[in-house]
Parts: structure tokens; C-alpha cells; sequence
């Protein structure tokens, strides 16, 4: 009776650890199809605007035009007297004054027409930029229509290996429907954690049965009311390291439900992966394979259990 009900249980264990894997995988699947489905390629480099450049300096110098037009009377009366001063003391104050002011004017028409002509340099640069930019953007663009075609190919293949993936895990559910059907296990523990426990406690030798005081439901019960496990399966995942000594039947199935996902997405991850590599990989078709095999071993056992 024991070794009856230790694979009856095991058997729940396996499928229960299985369903887990291909929730997680396509779960993951799913995201990458929609990921590829709505991939648009690298981004493209933004120009330079050159707009307002060409008078930059001369807004660093005035603020407004009105300042404009008196930094040039004031460099002119300034021009004026020192060439007054100037003239005064050669004894032509006229004529000092007259080319102290065009002095003042030209210093004034040189500050602008530098910041005139640092605009202009700058504007050419930028111009310069932008055309190694255009040219990269079009490297870019003919690069993301090739890349944009193979991810919409490649969704479609994953978007094939979600539908087989989900025809596999609806066959498991109802595999372990059937299992459930028996009405060994009691509804409130037809779960990956609390079946993983009793697998654990059965493997073990802790007890060799499910009901009464020295049951699995009741090392269950007393386990969680002392926390002593985790019952709930986001924590389980979160705390995935912790679970190996108390609850190592669940860290089993855990981790090996989450190295598998990655691995099998990780063959679809990349954008220079073959579509045809991906439709004939033997990974792939490894694990669907071997989750058909374990449903119909698991369906083989119904019968022995139904004796």
C-alpha cells in the first residue's frame, strides 16, 4: 500500500513539477513573441539643430536689440572721448575726436562680425555632423528592415512552438486531472507545494501515509503553522536558496522548472539565430518529446492505480 501511494504520489509530484515548467516557459515564450512582434529596430541617431546659431554669440553678449544698439553708441562715445583726449594734447581735439569715435565703431563691428563669424563655423560644423549622421542613418535603416523582417519570421516560429507547447500542457492538466479524479489527495493540498511536501516526507520515511496524526496532511499542517515551510509560491521563488534543506522536492522542481524555461528561450532569444535551426532544434523537440513520454507513462499508472 505504501509503494502504491509513494508513486501515485511521485507520479502528482512529476506532473505538477512539469505543468510549473511549461506555465514558466510559456510565459516567457509569450513575452518574446510579443517583444518580436512589436520590435522597430535600432534607434536613429538625432541631428544637430542649427536653428538660432548663427547670431549665438550675440546673444551671449546682449540681451536684447536695444542693448545692441547701445553697446555700439557707447563704444563710439567712448572712441570719441579718448580720441578727444587724445587730440587735445597734440592740440587737434577735432580731429581726435572724429577718429576716436570710427575707432570706437570699428571695435564695435569687429566684436560682431567675430560673433558672426563663430556662428557661421559653427553652423558648418554641425552641418558637417549631421551629414555622418544622415549617412549612418541610413546604414541603420536598411540594417532594420533586414532585422525587422527576421523578428516578425521569428515570432511566427515561436508563436508555432507556443501553440504546440500549449497542446502538450493542456494534455498534462488533463493527465492530472485524471489523477485528482481518484480523490486520493484532498482539494485543499492538489497543489506543487503541498504535494512536493508530501513527496518529500513519503521519500524520506517521516510517513507512509496521508491521513492521521502522523500523516502527511498533519507534518504539513504543523510545518506551516511553525513556518517551517513556505506555502506560498511566489515567496517559494523568491526565496528559491533558502527551500533546499526544508522543502527539497519543491527547490527541485523549482529550479529545474526555471533552468529549463531559460534554456529552451534562450534558443529563441537572438536575432542571428537560423529560423530553420530553430524549427528543426533538437532541444526543442527533445522536450516536447519528453513531456509526451512522461503523460503517457503517468496515463500507463492510472490503471495500476485504479485496482
Amino acid at each position: 500500500m505504501r509503494n502504491k501511494l509513494y508513486k501515485y504520489i511521485k507520479n502528482v509530484y512529476e506532473l505538477e513539477s512539469s505543468l510549473y515548467n511549461q506555465n514558466l516557459l510559456l510565459q516567457k515564450l509569450n513575452a518574446l513573441k510579443y517583444e518580436l512582434e512589436n520590435y522597430d529596430g535600432e534607434s536613429f541617431f538625432d541631428e544637430y539643430s542649427t536653428e538660432g546659431l548663427l547670431f549665438e554669440r550675440f546673444y551671449d553678449i546682449y540681451d536684447d536689440v536695444g542693448d545692441f544698439f547701445r553697446s555700439a553708441i557707447v563704444l563710439i562715445i567712448i572712441g570719441l572721448i579718448l580720441g578727444a583726449m587724445i587730440g587735445a594734447v597734440f592740440g587737434n581735439y577735432f580731429r581726435g575726436a572724429i577718429i576716436g569715435s570710427v575707432i570706437g565703431f570699428f571695435v564695435f563691428v569687429l566684436i560682431n562680425a567675430y560673433c558672426l563669424f563663430y556662428g557661421i563655423c559653427h553652423i558648418r560644423k554641425l552641418n558637417d555632423e549631421n551629414r555622418k549622421i544622415r549617412d549612418e542613418n541610413k546604414k541603420i535603416y536598411i540594417k532594420n528592415e533586414i532585422n525587422i523582417d527576421i523578428a516578425r519570421q521569428r515570432a511566427c516560429v515561436v508563436a508555432d512552438e507556443i501553440e504546440k507547447i500549449q497542446s502538450i500542457h493542456d494534455d498534462t492538466e488533463g493527465v492530472l486531472y485524471r489523477y485528482y479524479e481518484m480523490d486520493i489527495i484532498f482539494s485543499k493540498y492538489r497543489n506543487l507545494l503541498a504535494v512536493s511536501s508530501f513527496y518529500d516526507y513519503l521519500s524520506s520515511g517521516r510517513c507512509d501515509s496521508l491521513e492521521g496524526h502522523e500523516g502527511a496532511y498533519n507534518i504539513f499542517e504543523m510545518e506551516r503553522r511553525f513556518d517551517k515551510i513556505c506555502d506560498k509560491l511566489d515567496e517559494a521563488i523568491y526565496h528559491l536558496e533558502g527551500l533546499e534543506n526544508n522543502q527539497y522536492m519543491l527547490y527541485c522542481a523549482l529550479q529545474r522548472g526555471t533552468q529549463k524555461a531559460e534554456q529552451i528561450t534562450g534558443y529563441l532569444e537572438s536575432l542571428d539565430y537560423s529560423i530553420k535551426n530553430i524549427e528543426n532544434s533538437n532541444e526543442i523537440i527533445e522536450y516536447n518529446s519528453s513531456i509526451t513520454a512522461q503523460n503517457t507513462e503517468a496515463l500507463k499508472w492510472l490503471k495500476f492505480f485504479n485496482k
